[in-house]
Formats: C-alpha cells, structure tokens, sequence
C-alpha cells in the first residue's frame, strides 16, 4: 500500500542492522524478504549496506540478499534456513490471525536460533489513532474482513505462533510504521542479555522502542 508512508521512510533507517549481522557468518543466507515483489526491499538493503554486500562477493556468496514466497515450503524454503533475517513488509496486516500463524509457522520452521523475523507493519496506539490511518484500518475491515494492529495485538499474534516481540523500532511516527524484531523464544538469561544489547543500541542512537 503505497500511501503508507512516505518513499524514504524506512526499516532500514532505525534498525541496526550493521550491529546484528557484524559476525554473521558469510556462508550463511543474511537477508531474506518474503513477499517481496518484484525484489524491491532487496534493493534497498543492498543499496543501504554495499559494503556487506562486497565483502560477501569477495568470499564468495554473491547472493546475501533473496525474495521468496510467504507460502514457500520444502525445498524452496530450504535453501534459505537459518537466515540472519527474514523480513515481511506489509504482508500480515490483511490476514486474520489463523491465517497469520499458518504464514508464521512456515517461516518458524526455517528459522535458526540467532534468526531475526522482521515484521514491517503499523503498529496503531491504543486511543486517538489519526484520521488516516483509521481510514486505512477501515479499508482492512472492508476489503478484508481484518484489521490493522495495536502493538499489544501484534504481541499476542506472535505468542500465539510460538514467537517472541523482542523490540519495536518506529521510523514514520505520522503513520505508526515500525519494524518489529520477533525471534523465537530464549531462556531467561540469554533474553536478558539480549534486551540489554537492544537497550544500548537504542540510547545510542535514538531511536524510539517499546518492549
């Protein structure tokens, strides 16, 4: 839906990227967009971060960077386990949530341990939601039987899926537009650890989160 948001407004503006995939290693599928089109988000991210795209080609693997179908199974889903990230860019929203947990759990099934599920999605407020966008919330129920979410909804759509919201990064505040970090679930300690790292990451550089 292209009057989401502005053209340069992006995931790739806030979330740190560079810090997560730093050891990532080069034999590994890094970035993985589902329902991605004509394979525009890829060409944003290789755009954005060239030089991981280089060093990826000097070892190598050339392909850091793939479009797939949210409905791939088997072997098409297998070459692309254990991804660093997977990212989905307004692919849930118009889906009940049965249907969300079947897309999920595909995606889960090729997960890895240090996977990092990027949900692109708004995330509504609870109360005093601007007039555009519960006008893009009514066009869901109309042509969809759906909704757009609260981030709280968001959260217990990926419980229910057996996933984890880690954090939430907000880059188009006008139009609720954040990347949302869900991973599957850690121990209690390793969590910690985890949420600490995000914090850092976030008084660094300012961007705006919730938990």
């Amino acid at each position: 839906m292209a009057l989401r948001r502005k053209s340069d407004a992006t995931w790739l503006s806030v979330y740190p990227v560079h810090t997560e995939a730093s050891n990532w290693p080069v034999e590994k599928a890094l970035y993985v967009n589902i329902g991605g089109g004509v394979g525009h988000q890829c060409a944003q991210f290789r755009e954005r971060y060239p030089y991981i795209d280089r060093s990826r080609r000097a070892a190598g693997h050339a392909a850091f960077c793939r479009t797939s179908t949210p409905y791939s199974r088997g072997r098409e889903y297998g070459a692309r386990h254990g991804a660093k990230f997977y990212h989905l860019r307004a692919v849930l929203h118009n889906h009940p949530p049965e249907k969300i947990k079947q897309l999920l759990n595909i995606i889960k099934a090729a997960m890895g341990p240090e996977s990092v599920l990027l949900i692109d999605e708004m995330g509504f407020p609870e109360r005093e939601v601007s007039f555009n966008t519960a006008s893009i919330d009514m066009t869901m129920l109309a042509a969809f039987a759906t909704m757009e979410r609260t981030e709280a909804q968001w959260r217990e759509v990926f419980e229910d899926a057996g996933l984890e919201l880690v954090r939430t990064y907000t880059y188009y505040p006008v139009n609720y537009e954040s990347v949302m970090d869900v991973r599957l679930p850690l121990p209690a300690q390793n969590r910690r650890r985890s949420q600490d790292t995000c914090r850092k990451t976030g008084q660094v550089s300012g961007i705006q989160s919730s938990y």
